[in-house]
């Protein structure tokens, strides 16, 4: 790992891991960038839930990092002005939460079509209100929750 050739933005992200969050470094992958030359990285995590539609990943394609898991992403590090070590912090601690069981993906539908994703506390379904104006100005009538151990899924259908 030490020798490949990472763009610039993966460089900082790869040592900045290695000081700060060294247990992660020995399972990063180096692929090719698809716009800034050079390689970025990316480690992954399968999630024990069966259910989860993708694996937990963190990468740097792009110049950002990119947090994924089941129908979500988050990006950090995506706006000039940022403080690097602030943001790459949030990165590993939202990726830590999921873990954890503590955020969860969270989809939300019209019928059956997928309008957005967004990771929420575990107990979003418990106080969901499907008149709450994040809900109703989309016309939200399903939400499907997906945690990473599936202990924290569910669905509520709006009736």
């Amino acid at each position: 790992m030490e020798n490949a050739q990472l763009n610039e933005f993966s460089q900082q992200v790869y040592d900045f891991l290695k000081l700060n969050f060294p247990s992660y470094v020995e399972h990063i992958e180096i692929l090719p960038c698809a716009h800034f030359g050079d390689n970025y990285i990316k480690f992954k995590v399968e999630p024990p839930n069966r259910n989860a539609s993708y694996w937990l990943t963190f990468d740097t394609n792009d110049n950002v990092i990119t947090l994924c898991f089941d129908n979500c992403h988050c990006h950090y590090l995506n706006l000039d002005g940022l403080d690097f070590e602030t943001e790459m912090r949030l990165s590993i601690e939202t990726f830590e939460n999921i873990i954890k069981d503590k955020l969860m993906s969270v989809s939300f539908y019209r019928g059956e079509t997928h309008v957005m994703s967004a990771l929420k506390e575990r107990t979003y379904l418990d106080d969901l209100n499907f008149n709450s104006p994040e809900l109703s100005q989309h016309q939200i009538d399903k939400v499907v929750c997906k945690s990473w151990t599936g202990s924290h899924d569910g669905e509520k259908i709006m009736k």
